[in-house]
C-alpha cells in the first residue's frame, strides 16, 4: 500500500488564518467607518444664523471639520403690502336691488331697499388682504369682520336675519400690520320684508347668490352683562383656503375685550356656523371661551364628505353689550383627482450592506478552504483503509 502525499501543509492553515483575520478586520473597519459617516454628519452638522447670513458646518466625529458654507438668508416680504396710493374701499349692494333718494341728516342720500332680511354687500379695496370691519347701526346693532383677498375683493352676507327697519353700514378696510393705514365707505339701506318677494339675482357677483336660505337651529349666544364688549376676528390660513370635502381645516379666532380685563376672566359664548353660498347652514355648534385678555384661539373644523364644490363661509357669532358681534372668513371646497398610490422608499444603510457582503465573502472563503482540507483528509483515510488498493 502506498500513501499519496497530502497537499495540505501547516503553512496553508496559517495562510487561511491570516486571510480570515484580515477579512474580519476589513469588515470591522467598513462597519465602523460607515457608522461614523452616517451618524457623525447628522450629529455634528451645525447651522449658525445671524440677521442676514447662515454658516453651515459639517464635522464627522473627531475628524477634521468639512468646509463651511455661508449664504444670504432670503427673508420673505411681509404679505400683504400696504398700498402706495391713498387707501380706498368701496361698498355695494347686489345688482337689481331697489334704490331711492332720501333726505338723511339734511342731505340727499341713496338708500338701498332689501326685500329680504339677510342683506349681502361686496366691494374692493387697494389694500391687499385687508381686514374689513363692518359697523351696522339702526334697527339693530352689529359689528362684523371679514377679510379681503390678495387683490382687494371682499364680500359679506348677514348670517342672521335682521329686523325690518332703517340701517347704516360703514365698511373700514385696514392694513393688517398697521391699522392706521385704512379707508372707509358707507351706505344706507332699509329692510322691508315682503313674503311675496324673493331676493334678486346678483349679476355683479354670480358666485354669491342672495336667494332665501335655510336658517340654523341655534340662536346666537348672549354674553353675561359685565360692561365688557368683545371684538372678534376670524382668519382661515391660506393653506386651508382650498380643501376637499371631508378634510378638516384650521381657523384662528382673535378676541379683543374692551375695556381691558386687567387680570380678570370672563366667559364668552360663541356660535360657530358654516354656511354655503346660498346661506344654508351646513354645521353649527356653540362653545364657551374663557377670556383673560387679548387672545387667539386655534380652532379645528371638520367638513362632510358630502359637501358640494363651491364657496363656504365660517362665522363666529356672539351677542354682547347690546350688539351682535360677527367674524367671518371663507374657504373653497374643490374636487381633486385621486392621488396616485404612494410609493415609500426606505433609505439604504450602506454600512450594513457592505458589512453583510464582507461577511458573506469571508464565510465563502472559509468554507472553500475547509472543503479542501476535508477532501485531503478523506483521501488520506481512503489510502490508509485496508480495502484500498496498493
Amino acid at each position: 500500500m502506498r500513501i499519496k502525499p497530502d497537499n495540505w501543509h501547516h503553512h496553508h492553515t496559517r495562510r487561511l488564518f491570516h486571510i480570515s483575520q484580515l477579512l474580519v478586520w476589513v469588515c470591522m473597519a467598513i462597519v465602523v467607518t460607515g457608522g461614523v459617516l452616517v451618524n457623525g454628519v447628522n450629529s455634528y452638522a451645525q447651522v449658525v444664523v445671524d440677521s442676514d447670513t447662515a454658516d453651515i458646518t459639517a464635522q464627522v466625529g473627531n475628524i477634521n471639520p468639512g468646509p463651511t458654507s455661508t449664504g444670504t438668508i432670503i427673508k420673505p416680504t411681509p404679505e400683504p403690502i400696504p398700498p402706495a396710493l391713498e387707501p380706498m374701499v368701496t361698498i355695494n349692494a347686489p345688482a337689481g336691488t331697489e334704490q331711492k333718494n332720501q333726505t338723511i341728516n339734511g342731505q340727499q342720500e341713496v338708500v338701498w331697499i332689501f326685500k329680504y332680511d339677510r342683506p349681502y354687500f361686496y366691494g374692493i379695496t387697494n389694500i391687499p388682504s385687508a381686514l374689513i370691519t363692518l359697523t351696522i347701526t339702526g334697527a339693530e346693532r352689529l359689528s362684523a369682520t371679514s377679510n379681503a383677498t390678495l387683490d382687494g375683493k371682499w364680500d359679506w352676507k348677514a348670517p342672521l336675519p335682521l329686523k325690518a327697519g332703517e340701517y347704516n353700514i360703514v365698511a373700514t378696510a385696514s392694513y393688517p400690520l398697521d391699522s392706521s393705514v385704512n379707508a372707509t365707505a358707507s351706505l344706507y339701506f332699509n329692510i322691508q320684508l315682503d313674503n311675496d318677494e324673493t331676493a334678486p339675482s346678483d349679476t355683479a357677483t354670480p358666485s354669491k347668490p342672495t336667494t332665501p336660505s335655510k336658517p340654523g337651529t341655534m340662536e346666537p349666544p348672549v354674553a353675561p352683562e359685565s360692561g365688557t364688549s368683545f371684538a372678534l376676528q376670524l382668519v382661515i390660513p391660506k393653506e386651508f383656503k382650498e380643501i376637499r370635502a371631508g378634510d378638516s381645516f384650521l381657523a384662528k379666532l382673535s378676541v379683543t375685550p374692551t375695556p381691558p380685563l386687567d387680570g380678570k376672566s370672563e366667559d364668552l359664548p360663541v356660535l360657530f356656523v358654516i354656511q354655503n353660498q346660498a346661506g344654508d347652514v351646513v354645521t353649527e355648534n356653540k362653545e364657551m371661551l374663557i377670556i383673560t385678555g387679548d387672545m387667539v384661539f386655534n380652532k379645528t373644523f371638520y367638513t362632510s364628505q358630502k359637501l358640494a364644490t363651491g364657496t363656504y363661509t365660517l362665522y363666529a357669532i356672539s351677542k354682547n353689550a347690546d350688539q351682535t358681534v360677527i367674524a367671518s372668513d371663507s374657504f373653497e371646497i374643490k374636487i381633486e383627482p385621486a392621488a396616485a398610490p404612494l410609493q415609500i422608499y426606505k433609505p439604504i444603510n450602506i454600512a450594513l450592506v457592505t458589512s453583510s457582503i464582507g461577511l458573506m465573502l469571508l464565510f465563502m472563503i472559509i468554507a472553500f478552504f475547509e472543503y479542501r482540507r476535508v477532501s485531503a483528509l478523506t483521501k488520506i483515510i481512503r489510502q490508509l483503509s485496508p480495502n484500498s488498493q496498493p
